[in-house]
C-alpha cells in the first residue's frame, strides 16, 4: 500500500525522501482518516444509489479532426472570428476583431531582422521541440513569446499590408508587416505542434507543419456586435478546459490586462457559441457531465450519503455524524522503492465514461457527452499482485516508497444520532453488505494493485441496542428497496441485490485479476496511440471499442445475500403502526363528513376516494397497495352510513320547520296520507317517542286536507278515505265537516 506522507511544496518539487515516504508520524505509519472516510463514503454512495458528485464547472472538449460530425469547426474555418478576452467587473467580455489575418514565420523573421522562428521551428533546424528549453516547453505559445521578448520585439499596433502574392482561395487574408500598410493590429502567436517544411523549396510537393501565425486587426470593419458579454459560468467552463495547458499561466495573467488574451470564437444568434485558444480550438461538448446526469442526481435534496457524512453547497450545509480516526499500525514494514506513472484518468474519453450501445465492447456509433449518459461509478480492479510501469521520460515517472502487504491498521469509527437505516448503510459499506472475499482500495497506485485491503469490525457498540450488525444492514436493505420501488417502472419490489449497480460493485470487489487484458491503454506521442486505435483509427468502419460493464468483462456476477425479509420482520411493527395511523386519519376524515351539509359531504367523500385511488395507483409495494385497497372498500361500504345519516339530518331539519310547511306540497289524498304517516314516525324519533299529533298539528293537517279536497277533481275526490284520515288525525273527519271547515 502507498499513502503519501505530508510534505511541503519544496519537498514535492525536489522529490525528497519525505515526499516519497508512506504517511507517518514519529516513525509510526498511519492511514489518514480522510483516506478511509472518502473510500467508505464512495462505496456507501453506490450501495445506497446516492447522487454522483460531479463538478458543475466541468465541461470537456474535443478536437477530433477525422470526425466532422462531432468536430464541426474543421471545414468551416472561414466562420471563425478572433478577439480579445478580458475581465470586466465580475464577468468577462470578448472584443470582436473580426476575421483574423495570417502572417508567415518567414515574414515575422523579416520584420525582426533575424531568423528566430526559422532557427527553432523549421525542419532544417536541429532544435528539438520535444525537449524543455530555458524551462519552457518549445511547443507552447509561451515559448514563442519568450523568444521574441528576448529581442524586445514589438507585436502590438503594427501596420500590415496584404500579401497578394501568397493569398489563396482558401486563405485570402495573408499579410506582412509594412510601414505603409492600411491594416493596424497585433501579431498573435499560438502553439507549435510540429516543425514546418520550407515553403520556398520547389522539391517539396506537399508542405507540412504549422507555418503561419495570426494578426488581430484594430481597425477591422465588424459585422454584428463589437463586444460580447461572457458570463462567469461560461468563463469557468473555458477555464476548466484550458487550466491544465502549459500556456495557462500566461493566459491567466493576460486576461487581467487592458488588452486581454487572444481567443478565437464562433457566433450564433448574435451570441458567443464557443471559443478557444487556437484557430482550430478544442470544441466544447454541448452538455457538461453534470447535465448528463439523471434528474434525481441534480436534485437539491440531500441523499443518504450526504445525510450521514454531511455536505457543503452554495446555499446550505450539513455536519456529518460519522467520524473516522487515523488508522495506525504497529507491524507495517517498508518495501522497496517503486517507479510508476501516476497519471489521472481523463473523463473526457467518452468510450469509457459514456454509456454505449453495442455488443462485446464494439459499437457502430459512439454516444458522446452531447447526447449520451454517464456510464456509472469509476472503480479500479482488485489485482492478484502489484505491478509497475515506468516511462522513458523521467518527468512522467513517480517514485513511491510503499509498505509491504500483511500489515494491520487500527482506527475507531465514532457515530452519533444515526438511525438504524443509516447505521446499516455504514456497516454495509464497510462489509460490502456482509459479502465475503471483498476488498476495498486505499491510497495511491490503486490502478497497479496497491492498496488492496479488507475491513474487520470489532468492538461494535450501539448504546446497548440488542440488534446485531446484520439487523442494521437488514433495515438498510429494506428501506432502500422500498424507496427504489417507489421510483421503479417495473412494478413490484425493486431487486436491489440483483440490480446492475450492486452486482457491478460486488463483482469488481471480489474478482482479483491479472494478465495483459487488465493493463492500461498507452499513448506514445511518437508512435502508437491506443486511445485513438480503440476509437477505430485503423479499424473497419463502425468498429469502435468501448468499455463493457464489469460483469461482461469478467463473465461473472456477484450479488449479496438478501436481508430484505429480516428487515421486513424488524420493521413490521412500524409498518403496522403506519397503517393504523393512515386508517385513523381516513376514519377521522369520514366522521367529520357526518356533520357536513349534504352536497359538501358528498363532494368531499368523492375527493377522498379519488386521493386513495391515486395512492393505490402509485404505490409499488404490493402489501401496502393491498392495505390501501381494503381501506378504500371499507370507506365505500360506509358511504351507505353517510347517506343514511345525511337523510336523517335532512328529515330532522324538515320536522323542525313544522307540519304546515311539510304538507304544503301534498296536493292529493295519497300525498297527504304519506306525509302525515311520515310525520308521525318523525315525531316518535325526534320528539321523545310521541306517536300522536298535537292539537296544533291536527288543525294544520286538517287545513291542508281541506285545501287538497277543495282543489281536487271530481273523480279524485272519490279517492279521499275519511276513515283513514280520522285514524291518522285522531279526530272525526268526513266530507261534510271538511267542506264546512273549508267554508269556515
Amino acid at each position: 500500500m502507498f499513502v503519501r506522507n505530508g510534505h511541503t511544496k519544496m519537498d514535492a518539487e525536489n522529490n525528497t525522501a519525505e515526499y516519497r515516504s508512506f504517511s507517518n508520524v514519529s516513525n509510526q505509519y498511519f492511514i489518514p482518516a480522510t483516506s478511509i472516510k472518502g473510500e467508505v463514503r464512495n462505496v456507501l454512495e453506490i450501495l445506497s444509489f446516492s447522487k454522483m458528485d460531479v463538478d458543475h464547472n466541468a465541461l470537456f472538449a474535443q478536437r477530433e479532426w477525422n470526425n466532422p460530425e462531432l468536430y464541426s469547426i474543421k471545414g468551416n474555418q472561414l466562420h471563425i472570428l478572433c478577439g480579445w478576452l478580458k475581465r470586466k467587473g465580475d464577468g468577462y467580455e470578448i472584443i470582436n476583431c473580426g476575421k483574423p489575418y495570417r502572417i508567415s514565420h518567414k515574414h515575422i523573421d523579416e520584420y525582426l531582422g533575424d531568423n528566430i522562428l526559422e532557427r527553432h521551428f523549421s525542419r532544417k533546424s536541429a532544435f528539438d521541440l520535444n525537449k524543455e528549453f530555458d524551462k519552457y516547453d518549445p511547443k507552447t505559445a509561451t515559448f514563442k513569446y519568450h523568444l521574441l521578448e528576448e529581442v524586445n520585439a514589438k507585436l502590438e499596433n503594427l501596420s500590415f499590408e496584404k500579401d497578394e502574392k501568397n493569398c489563396t482561395k482558401y486563405n485570402p487574408r495573408k499579410v506582412f508587416v509594412s510601414g505603409s500598410g492600411h491594416i493596424t493590429g497585433t501579431i498573435v502567436l499560438t502553439g507549435q505542434p510540429d516543425k514546418w517544411t520550407d515553403r520556398d523549396d520547389p522539391k517539396i510537393e506537399k508542405q507540412q507543419g504549422k507555418y503561419y501565425e495570426f494578426v488581430f486587426a484594430n481597425n477591422e470593419e465588424i459585422e454584428g456586435k463589437r463586444i460580447f458579454e461572457v458570463t462567469k459560468e461560461t468563463f469557468e467552463h473555458y477555464k476548466f478546459i484550458y487550466q491544465d495547458a502549459k500556456d495557462w499561466k500566461r493566459i491567466r495573467e493576460r486576461i487581467e490586462s487592458d488588452q486581454g488574451v487572444p481567443v478565437f470564437f464562433r457566433v450564433e444568434n448574435s451570441e458567443i457559441k464557443d471559443f478557444g485558444m487556437a484557430y482550430l480550438y478544442k470544441l466544447p461538448y454541448e452538455r457538461t457531465p453534470y447535465e448528463t446526469l439523471p434528474n434525481a442526481h441534480r436534485s437539491g435534496a440531500p441523499d443518504l450519503a450526504q445525510c450521514i457524512f454531511g455536505y457543503i453547497s452554495k446555499d446550505k450545509s450539513l455536519k456529518g455524524r460519522v467520524q473516522f480516526s487515523h488508522a495506525f499500525s504497529t507491524d507495517a514494514r517498508q518495501d522497496d522503492n517503486v517507479v510508476l506513472v501516476l497519471n489521472s484518468p481523463k473523463a473526457s474519453y467518452y468510450p469509457i465514461y459514456i454509456k454505449q450501445s453495442g455488443q462485446n465492447g464494439i459499437t457502430a456509433k459512439y454516444d458522446t457527452y452531447n447526447d449520451g449518459d454517464l456510464s456509472g461509478w469509476k472503480r479500479y480492479y482488485i489485482r492478484k499482485s502489484t505491478w509497475s510501469k515506468a516511462m522513458e521520460k523521467e518527468k512522467l515517472n513517480t517514485v513511491i516508497h510503499p509498505i509491504k502487504g500483511g500489515a494491520a491498521f487500527h482506527c475507531n469509527i465514532t457515530f452519533h444520532n444515526l438511525r438504524p437505516v443509516e447505521l446499516g448503510a455504514l456497516l454495509s459499506a464497510l462489509t460490502f453488505h456482509n459479502t465475503p472475499n471483498c476488498y476495498h482500495s486505499l491510497g495511491q497506485a490503486k490502478p497497479y494493485g496497491f492498496g488492496k485491503v479488507s475491513y474487520e469490525i470489532t468492538g461494535f457498540d450501539c448504546d446497548g441496542d440488542a440488534k446485531n450488525k446484520e439487523d442494521y444492514m437488514a433495515c438498510f436493505e429494506y428501506a432502500i428497496t422500498k424507496n427504489l420501488s417507489k421510483h421503479s417502472f417495473t412494478g413490484g419490489l425493486f431487486d436491489w441485490p440483483g440490480s446492475d449497480q450492486i452486482v457491478a460493485l460486488l463483482t469488481i470487489a471480489t474478482s482479483q485479476v491479472d494478465g495483459k487484458w487488465f493493463q492500461y491503454m498507452s499513448m506514445d506521442m511518437g508512435g502508437l496511440n491506443e486511445f485513438v486505435e480503440a476509437k477505430g483509427g485503423s479499424k473497419k468502419e463502425g468498429q469502435h471499442e468501448y468499455l463493457s460493464p464489469v460483469k461482461v468483462i469478467l463473465n461473472r456476477s456477484v450479488k449479496p445475500s438478501s436481508l430484505f425479509e429480516l428487515g421486513k420482520k424488524i420493521n413490521q411493527p412500524k409498518i403496522d403502526a403506519e397503517n393504523r395511523k393512515i386508517k385513523e386519519l381516513y376514519t377521522l376524515r369520514f366522521e367529520s363528513l357526518l356533520s357536513t351539509p349534504e352536497h359538501e359531504a358528498t363532494a368531499k367523500f368523492d375527493e377522498m376516494i379519488k386521493r386513495l385511488d391515486e395512492d393505490i395507483e402509485s404505490e409499488q409495494d404490493s402489501e401496502k397497495k393491498d392495505f390501501l385497497s381494503i381501506l378504500k372498500q371499507e370507506l365505500l361500504n360506509r358511504k351507505q352510513e353517510l347517506t343514511k345519516m345525511l337523510e336523517q339530518d335532512k328529515d330532522k331539519q324538515t320536522f323542525g320547520r313544522g307540519i304546515l310547511e311539510y304538507l304544503a306540497t301534498a296536493s292529493s289524498y295519497g300525498n297527504w296520507d304519506t306525509h302525515v304517516r311520515k310525520w308521525k314516525k318523525w315525531s316518535m324519533e325526534y320528539d321523545h317517542g310521541r306517536n300522536v299529533l298535537t292539537e296544533s298539528e291536527q288543525q294544520d293537517a286538517l287545513t291542508q286536507l281541506a285545501a287538497a279536497y277543495h282543489h281536487a277533481k271530481k273523480a279524485d275526490k272519490k279517492k279521499f278515505s275519511w276513515k283513514k284520515a280520522s285514524e291518522l288525525l285522531g279526530i272525526e273527519v268526513n266530507e261534510n265537516n271538511i267542506m264546512n271547515y273549508f267554508k269556515g
